[in-house]
């Protein structure tokens, strides 16, 4: 049995996807349309641009460009030395926690202290549901599904605050978990979801997250069907509507945030954005939507000292809620090149630099 949280139990439904509509969600009622945008960027496009920008070396940056966009290229690399300490420590507090501390229905007055870090482990049910095995969310910063009793409510899936922006990061689903996919829609956005698609559903020859949703409007209706594991709640809950699903599909890459399409798109619930383990590539757009939307509104054009470094505080925020948020070095250096971009060009009064629908700020490492 699963050891994370569970509800009580109801009649399983199957979803049933029909061209670019959702007729039928578990246990979902009336259509929610889904609505696909594409990115056909180019990686090596934006690159080119931002190495123009940003050349390697000691460069001459203007003294109105923040502190924290001139380090060099050492400073930086030891400061994602840090980080990666920093997480190895919370990785190895969190595999020292007894898994009944917080994974089990054990009374937490007769559970030893839990870790804000322990992972859910040594459970087949929720071994099934992860994409890999060694990514995983904290138990305690997780998503939990609204499940019946003795059910699972396990996906790999962890809620991010950064600011006042709210997103959920999440591995690309697989053919197994297509339905929790769309439950956490319904349950955790409500009429109008919005999702980022940052992965291909192949990459050299593997599966990379599974074909959730129609390729064209004329396609026969896919059928998917849950496992036992179903929602609670009244009638009326059961019934609720998933209203429109808004795929945002950056697999072939794009500049997050800078991104007009992604700024237009609704804000009022947590954007739901995944790659295939839901931390490389989905960690970096988070970061760079974040710290964009900071720069584009003057938030960090006072930072003249190197006392404060937006990009590794937002990094380290956001490992605390999910691990390998920023998988590698070279994410964490593309971060600082795209916003070393975008403040040039607001200097020199490009508005966005012609970054918008160029470009991939999310290439590199497979997550």
């Amino acid at each position: 049995m699963c050891r994370a949280n569970c509800r009580r139990t109801l009649s399983k439904q199957a979803i049933r996807i029909n061209g670019f509509g959702i007729s039928s969600i578990i246990p979902l009622r009336g259509a929610a349309s889904v609505k696909r945008r594409y990115n056909t960027s180019g990686f090596k496009r934006f690159i080119a641009t931002a190495a123009m920008a940003a050349p390697a070396g000691e460069t001459a940056y203007p003294p109105e460009l923040p502190a924290f966009l001139r380090q060099s290229k050492t400073e930086r690399h030891n400061k994602y030395v840090d980080l990666e300490r920093a997480q190895r420590n919370r990785l190895l507090a969190g595999s020292q926690t007894p898994p009944s501390a917080v994974a089990s229905t054990t009374p937490a007055a007769a559970s030893p202290p839990a870790s804000q870090w322990h992972r859910i482990t040594n459970d087949p049910a929720v071994a099934e549901r992860n994409r890999y095995m060694n990514v995983e969310p904290y138990a305690a910063n997780r998503v939990k599904l609204n499940v019946a009793e003795g059910m699972c409510d396990y996906i790999n899936a962890s809620p991010i605050t950064l600011g006042k922006r709210r997103y959920i990061a999440t591995q690309g689903p697989k053919n197994t978990s297509v339905s929790h996919f769309y439950r956490m829609l319904q349950e955790q956005t409500g009429e109008k979801a919005v999702v980022v698609m940052l992965t291909q559903t192949h990459e050299a020859g593997r599966e990379k997250c599974f074909q959730y949703y129609p390729l064209v409007a004329e396609e026969s209706p896919m059928v998917l069907q849950p496992d036992t594991t179903e929602v609670k709640g009244t009638e009326e809950e059961k019934q609720a509507p998933l209203g429109e699903v808004e795929l945002l599909d950056q697999s072939n890459g794009t500049s997050p945030s800078a991104s007009h399409d992604l700024a237009t798109l609704d804000q009022s619930n947590p954007r739901i954005i995944h790659c295939s383990a839901g931390v490389g590539r989905s960690g970096t757009f988070i970061a760079l939507d974040y710290l964009l939307s900071l720069l584009h509104s003057g938030a960090l054009d006072h930072l003249t000292t190197a006392d404060s470094d937006p990009v590794a505080e937002t990094v380290d925020l956001m490992r605390q809620q999910r691990m390998m948020m920023v998988q590698g070095e070279p994410q964490f250096n593309f971060i600082y090149d795209v916003l070393r971009e975008q403040f040039l060009a607001r200097l020199a009064g490009g508005g966005d630099g012609g970054v918008r629908g160029r470009g991939d700020a999310v290439g590199g490492a497979d997550g």
